[in-house]
Formats: C-alpha cells, structure tokens, sequence
C-alpha cells in the first residue's frame, strides 16, 4: 500500500522484510533488501522432497506475505510431485485457528507449513496444532525465526523446522551478541542492510553534488 505513494512523490522506498513475490512491480521507487518468497517457495518445496514428504498441508496468514509464500510453495512441491492436501487461511493476529487445523487433520498431511507473520498468531498456531493431536511434521516461514517463539510455546515448537536467509555473516552476527547479549535475527540484520543501503545512496549523491 505504500509504494504508490512513494512512486507518486518520487520518494525512494527501502524495506528490509518485504518478502511478496509481487513487490517486484511495485515501481521504480521501492527497493527491497530480503529475497523474495519466490526462492524460499522453490528451497521450502526441495526440502520437504528430501525428507521424503509427499502430503503438504498449509496454514497461512491471508495477505501479501502469506499468500505470495503459499502459492510459491504449492507450485514448487507440485513440480517436485508432492500433493497440497490442504491449504487453510487466517487473518494476521488471529488467536484461533482449531477450525482451520481441523481441516488440515482431516486430511492427514505428513507434513505442515506455517505461514506466519505475527509472533501471537504462530504461538497460539502450534499451541493448538500440540493440541489438536496433529502428529506431523512442521516447517515454518522465516518469520518464526524469533527466539520469543520457543520460550512462548515451551514444547509446541519442538523439532520444527524453520526456512529463513541467514542473519548476517560471522562479523556481524558476533558483534552484535557482543552488544546486545542475544543472537541476531534476520529482521536485525536487514534491517541494517537496508540503512547502509540507503545511507550509502545518500552520500554517493553528496559526492556527485
């Protein structure tokens, strides 16, 4: 929603999360410093073949991200010959998704994705899916990727696996646990990215002028 504003006043736009296949035509004036979900759709869909699942189930936050994940994923895993059994929506912040995982139970998936992009709804996500009984093997979006996550869920989060780009490179990452005293999460380091990126375009200017 933001980016036609920024075309409209010629205002450079910088983000360090937006993962959307679909910001890639958002205009000359929106950059982004996170992959695309275009390639965490084709990494997530070989892993899953690797391990040998051939069933996937997805539960997804209904907007750009979610959706633009999800449709990454179904295509790959279906070029790969996996079969999406099911594919449930929530909206972002939800607290309750037992109807969505109930579906996704009765379809008996031996694998499933979560989509997330908010640390309320993914806890209450794999509460319930520890809950519900549904014994099988979770994957999550790179959103997940949070330390909170484990200490909000305690057991629930148990032998998840989680697809993200790496947070930064050694240097980085050691420097900053040397100041904060935690890891670094791939937000941080993108975030970080995204300001050298844009400090750095500002003082090439400068220099021209």
């Amino acid at each position: 929603p933001a980016a036609p504003i920024a075309n409209q006043y010629e205002v450079p736009l910088v983000s360090p999360t937006a993962s959307a296949p679909k910001v890639k035509f958002a205009g000359d004036y929106v950059f982004r410093v996170m992959p695309s979900d275009e390639y965490q759709g084709v990494f997530g869909a070989e892993l899953l073949k690797n391990k040998g699942f051939k069933n996937l189930a997805i539960l997804y936050s209904n907007g750009e991200y979610g959706a633009g994940l999800k449709d990454a994923l179904v295509e790959n895993f279906n070029k790969l010959s996996g079969t999406d059994v099911a594919t449930e929506a929530f909206q972002s912040k939800d607290s309750d998704m037992r109807t969505q995982l109930t579906k996704i139970k009765d379809k008996s998936p031996d694998a499933l994705y979560l989509i997330s992009d908010s640390l309320d709804s993914s806890t209450a996500a794999l509460k319930q899916i520890k809950e519900l009984g549904i014994n099988t093997a979770v994957f999550g979006s790179e959103a997940l990727y949070v330390p909170e996550l484990i200490v909000n869920t305690q057991d629930a989060a148990e032998g998840m696996l989680v697809t993200s780009v790496k947070a930064g490179n050694d240097q980085y990452r050691t420097r900053y646990k040397a100041f904060y005293g935690t890891d670094a999460s791939v937000f941080s380091e993108r975030g970080y990215d995204a300001m050298k990126t844009v400090a750095e375009g500002v003082e090439k200017i400068r220099k021209e002028r």
